[in-house]
């Protein structure tokens, strides 16, 4: 008869990463080793034949746990393929197949669309993901905050997750790793990201290189005017007239670059070595993968990728560059750790988040307790100077790209923070000392700007349209219930905070604009509803939240006021809207025009 199938399988603990055992050296019969040698054609055959089953064994194994795990969510309704899609397309890409290029913004209607359609009486859905993958679609912000935040310790992190992230984050990222690495990882990273110990890098970090950031501005809108007119003297007379557009994603890139590095790990300016790091660095961020590239490295093994195919090798060689780089300063902050000791009180060293990440490195070997290794201080500080780049990058450039394009939010949010721009610019640091203001003061400026109401407001509009992280996968380790639907275990889940945030059910009709106004009553007071409250999570919340979040927003906040209280913005006329690409979605080709202001500017220019 037929062969009955087990209806609970046993899976591994972690489906994309399973092992197995080796298999005993094969080699021909003694008796015919000699008589009939493998042939070199036959050779030729196997060697391929071989390779390729290892090629295959990823793409099997994901089919054969597709197939498994389909058996337990029939009772979920499915989303139709889509009608553009031919059949081996589907079977790649899934519904992704709808799109011409996947980044996570394009496939939000998508997402509303299966929300909208599916059977009345059903919470949730199922949609095809890359290889056929399953995927539970969470429809509510209710859903999400049972998976992300209630019941976090049951859903994890996807494989699939991993995969894509950990080059970029490190393999026991605070962000990737498990529920018991997960709380020791974070108890030892915490402290640094305590509000006193944030604030306390206002005078080293925010307000100077805030400051540096009009003169980045001046310079790159310099350079532009000398590239456009082809000699220094068309330059000087076309500087005389309107400026010309610049692009605001590699600026913003090396202002959150260079706070990230002096905020964490001590960078320096005067240091070859760090400057190159720096560069490295951004050049492994600026990557924006296709499709092609995702399938590549979802479906085939590590080795393969890392060493044949052609980007996977040039990833891999950044990566090594980058962790060499970390590993130097770790060593320079230990040497200053160990001199700042002999020399006792008369040696101050700042708590940056490297030093509390070795102090307690230190303290839980001294102690025998709980621990830190140096190759996960070596994660850790890759995952923050990955999430402290791109994602407060991103966010400084949407907010520019946003507002230029609300007259009215735009008018307001100038009024607001044009009279402490001043202040701000004249906060740059030279050679390493500031300029007229003291520490107390510094740090006073930026809770100034930081409780702005209206910044506040265009930030968080920004963060709404644009999260840092709009989509996430979860894997269930245990079996659960979602609004009375059972879940299996080792089902896969899409967290779609862009489509939660952006749900017209919850935001109105204007859920897709930019309106500062929702958050804002004319006279301060907040305005959103409860529902709205509830699915703004930008950052989600509870033990896995974003931990550098307070961090970012201090960034953030300094930055958009210096862009619009120190210049006049524009979009250009031929402004075209930017290109959204990356695994964390960046925009490119972000080209805005920059009026220096001359009573906020005017001193700065003279110096230019």
């Amino acid at each position: 008869g037929t062969p009955v199938l087990d209806e609970t399988p046993s899976f591994p603990h972690d489906p994309h990463h399973a092992t197995y055992p080796r298999t005993a050296t094969m080699s021909p019969p003694a008796a015919l080793a000699g008589s009939l040698p493998l042939s070199s054609l036959a050779l030729a055959l196997l060697v391929p034949s071989f390779l390729l089953l290892l090629l295959l064994l990823p793409l099997l194994r994901t089919q054969l746990r597709n197939v498994l795990i389909n058996r337990h969510l029939s009772h979920i309704p499915a989303v139709p393929p889509p009608s553009n899609a031919s059949a081996l397309h589907f079977l790649l890409r899934g519904h992704l197949s709808a799109l011409e290029d996947f980044q996570d913004f394009a496939f939000t209607p998508l997402l509303l669309e299966y929300k909208r359609n599916r059977p009345a009486g059903h919470p949730l859905v199922i949609y095809r993901a890359f290889l056929g993958e399953p995927r539970l679609l969470l429809c509510t912000a209710e859903q999400v905050r049972h998976v992300a935040v209630a019941r976090q310790r049951a859903w994890q992190k996807a494989p699939i997750v991993r995969d894509l992230l950990e080059d970029v984050l490190g393999k026991t990222s605070v962000v990737l790793a498990g529920d018991k690495d997960h709380t020791r990882l974070r108890a030892t990273v915490h402290p640094a990201f305590h509000f006193d110990a944030v604030k306390a890098c206002a005078p080293t970090a925010f307000v100077p290189e805030a400051a540096r950031l009009a003169r980045e501005i001046v310079a790159a809108g310099s350079a532009a005017a000398a590239s456009s007119a082809g000699d220094a003297g068309a330059a000087a007379a076309s500087g005389r007239g309107r400026a010309r557009p610049v692009e605001v994603g590699p600026i913003a890139g090396v202002l959150a670059m260079r706070v990230v590095g002096i905020a964490g790990f001590g960078y320096r300016e005067s240091d070859a070595e760090d400057r190159e790091f720096l560069r490295e660095y951004r050049a492994q961020l600026e990557f924006a993968p296709s499709q092609l590239f995702m399938l590549l490295k979802l479906s085939t093994p590590a080795w393969f990728y890392g060493n044949l195919v052609p980007v996977g090798a040039t990833q891999a060689r950044q990566c090594r560059v980058i962790r060499a780089g970390l590993r130097r300063m770790i060593r320079r902050r230990k040497a200053e750790i160990a001199d700042a000791a002999v020399a006792g009180g008369s040696a101050r060293l700042r708590e940056d988040l490297l030093t509390v990440m070795l102090r307690g490195a230190a303290k839980g070997a001294g102690s025998g307790g709980e621990t830190i290794s140096e190759e996960e201080i070596v994660d850790q500080a890759q995952t923050f100077m990955t999430a402290g780049q791109i994602t407060t990058a991103s966010a400084i450039a949407y907010a520019a790209w946003q507002v230029t394009g609300n007259a009215g939010a735009q008018a307001r949010l100038e009024a607001e923070v044009r009279p402490l721009a001043g202040e701000i610019v004249r906060a740059e640091a030279e050679e390493g000392a500031l300029v007229g203001m003291h520490d107390e003061e510094l740090t006073a400026l930026m809770l100034r700007v930081d409780a702005l109401p209206y910044l506040d407001a265009a930030v968080k509009e920004t963060l709404r349209l644009f999260p840092p992280a709009p989509n996430s996968v979860r894997i269930a380790l245990e079996e659960d219930t979602l609004d009375g639907v059972h879940i299996p275990q080792f089902a896969n889940a899409l967290v779609p905070l862009h489509m939660i945030q952006t749900d017209p059910e919850t935001w109105g009709a204007d859920a897709a604009e930019f309106n500062p106004d929702r958050w804002v009553a004319p006279h301060g007071s907040a305005v959103v509803s409860k529902a709205c409250s509830m699915a703004y999570m930008p950052f989600l919340h509870g033990p896995r939240g974003c931990i550098g979040s307070r961090f970012a927003l201090f960034e953030i906040k300094l930055a958009v006021a210096v862009m619009f209280g120190a210049f006049d913005v524009e979009r250009p006329e031929d402004f075209k809207e930017p290109k959204i690409k990356g695994i964390l979605p960046f925009p490119y080709e972000l080209f805005l025009r920059f009026e220096p202001r001359p009573e906020v500017m005017g001193t700065t220019m003279e110096s230019a």
